[in-house]
């Protein structure tokens, strides 16, 4: 199956080839892994002003390629078949206009819109129609990762236990102060499981003041997932009782309460991209003609 990219709400084939029936081919498929992704595009990009004002924050380059094209390839690398980009309006042409010639092979890429940056799970819930009752990934392209994909570190205990999962990484306190707000995990060893795969318990209101818990290390959620579609349930659950943007704190804490969220720590080293510092560490270590899709990596977070 070769790549082709789908029109906005329409779906209109815009090019290279046709795939007699790929919701058929997903169906087959979605008893053993996980073949669809959602990758949202739609934020304002205010921690990286005044560049965003002009480019989409997802367009910015790390190394010789933008951030965005880091979550295509690493969907693509561990066996995602379709992938939605949720885009704001204004960014739809240049994003658009650019993955038609960098698409990986084996993809189908749709486009779907999010006219106001209304919250991370609004954005996840405009890919609803194509994500049709499936389990699906959802990557953040200002989380990027520099080692093995981390999908497949998630995919193999979404295969084994059927539930919601959250990328984990372990942190150092000193780095803690650039990573903006982030919720406290309640965290427990999940019985049986591979190393680093715990069970989420419950999930605290995001705060800054994670540099001032007690360890040199800790553990926080980055923007990785794999989600069972209840998640849709329980984001329209929520919906009417949040006030301001609908994030996925609320939706992961009503997962963790109902034992649906399970965590494992990604083995790649991680760089969050979306603000100054961490975007010239990417790029310092990442460099031209680097990739954070490869085999190799550490698993110590670069902050």
């Amino acid at each position: 199956m070769e790549c082709r990219l789908l029109d906005i709400e329409a779906g209109a084939e815009i090019a290279r080839a046709i795939d007699p029936n790929p919701r058929k081919a997903n169906r087959m498929s979605e008893q053993s892994s996980v073949r669809t992704a959602v990758i949202p595009a739609g934020g304002r990009g205010t921690r990286m002003r005044p560049v965003t004002r002009v480019v989409p924050k997802e367009m910015l380059p790390i190394g010789t390629r933008p951030m965005l094209e880091y979550a295509v390839l690493e969907a693509a690398a561990a066996g995602v078949e379709e992938i939605c980009i949720v885009v704001a309006p204004w960014k739809e042409r240049v994003v658009r206009e650019y993955l038609e010639g960098a698409a990986p092979e084996g993809c189908r890429l749709r486009f779907r819109i999010q006219p106001e940056p209304l919250g991370l799970m609004d954005a996840v819930g405009r890919a609803r129609d194509v994500v049709d009752g499936r389990p699906f990934a959802l990557l953040l392209p200002d989380n990027v990762f520099e080692g093995p994909p981390p999908l497949r570190d998630l995919s193999g205990l979404w295969r084994e236990h059927r539930t919601s999962v959250l990328g984990l990484v372990r942190v150092a306190a000193d780095d803690a102060g650039g990573l903006g707000d982030r919720a406290p995990l309640t965290l427990e060893p999940l019985e049986g499981g591979p190393e680093g795969a715990h069970r989420v318990s419950d999930v605290g209101a995001a705060k800054r003041a994670l540099d001032t818990v007690a360890s040199d290390r800790f553990t926080v959620g980055v923007g990785r997932y794999i989600f069972e579609p209840e998640v849709f349930a329980a984001t329209e659950a929520l919906r009417g009782s949040v006030d301001g943007e609908l994030d996925d704190v609320q939706v992961l804490r009503r997962l963790a309460r109902q034992g649906r969220l399970l965590g494992r720590v990604i083995r790649a080293r991680y760089h969050d991209v979306g603000n100054p510092v961490g975007y010239w560490r990417a790029n310092r270590r990442l460099g031209p003609a680097a990739t954070a899709t490869g085999d190799e990596g550490t698993p110590e977070s670069d902050g």
